[in-house]
């Protein structure tokens, strides 16, 4: 894994997850360094705001469409990080029937519509 980016000392809980968000593949890191992007729905992952140093980890996901939700940080990682690991295991590059299935899919895909 590659780091896309290396926390700083000063940085919150929050920024540290949006961080660790941007090393999954399902998450495109944004040109904004405190900002991370779900490539499948459009939700935009930011840090709230954490002027004290409380280590609350909050972030908000800004949906298409202007709505936003305040979440726990932490909780949003851990699912994030398991869809990460099914993405891994059942991509192209995995092993076992889901994989197989892409695989087989990609190739027909990419004969049909010459993405070769």
């Amino acid at each position: 894994m590659t780091l896309k980016h290396i926390p700083d000392p000063t940085d919150t809980r929050s920024q540290r997850i949006v961080y660790a968000l941007k090393q999954l593949l399902q998450f495109k890191p944004a040109q904004e360094r405190e900002m991370a992007i779900h490539v499948l729905s459009g939700v935009v992952v930011t840090p709230l705001d954490d002027p004290q140093h409380q280590g609350h980890g909050l972030l908000n996901l800004a949906f298409p469409g202007g709505r936003n939700e305040a979440v726990m940080g932490d909780a949003y990682l851990k699912l994030q990080m398991i869809e990460h690991c099914r993405l891994e295991r059942d991509g192209l590059e995995g092993e076992g029937p889901v994989a197989a299935r892409v695989q087989d899919l990609a190739q027909k895909l990419a004969q049909i519509y010459e993405l070769g």
